[in-house]
């Protein structure tokens, strides 16, 4: 998705991302809430077999780790933005853990 795209460019593109994120603005996620219970299920290993939103449909999270795996590659992950979002895991914590410092309110961002 992002491999003709200059590594300034990308690094906008997953800062900007992750912003939507831990501005618990709601966006990319079921029913707008980062703090729905799949986001909990997640960041703890787990994921229901019927649940709708799920790491392959996830566009956001999608998203996040391709960028995020392109960095590894690279050896540029020494940023202070950045972060691990190559798992489902890591992805649901992070989203989880904007959601309860925003304490459940969103973002205008």
């Amino acid at each position: 998705m992002f491999q003709n795209i200059p590594m300034a460019e990308k690094e906008l593109i997953y800062m900007g991302l992750k912003k939507l994120v831990s501005a618990n603005t709601g966006q990319g996620f079921r029913n707008g809430d980062q703090g729905h219970n799949v986001y909990v299920l997640g960041s703890k290993g787990n994921l229901p077999e019927a649940e709708p939103d799920f790491p392959g449909k996830h566009v956001l999270f999608k998203m996040l780790r391709e960028l995020s795996d392109d960095f590894k590659a690279k050896g540029h992950t020494g940023e202070a933005w950045w972060y691990d979002f190559s798992s489902w895991g890591n992805f649901c914590k992070f989203a989880l853990e904007s959601f309860k410092k925003c304490e459940g309110k969103r973002s205008g961002v």
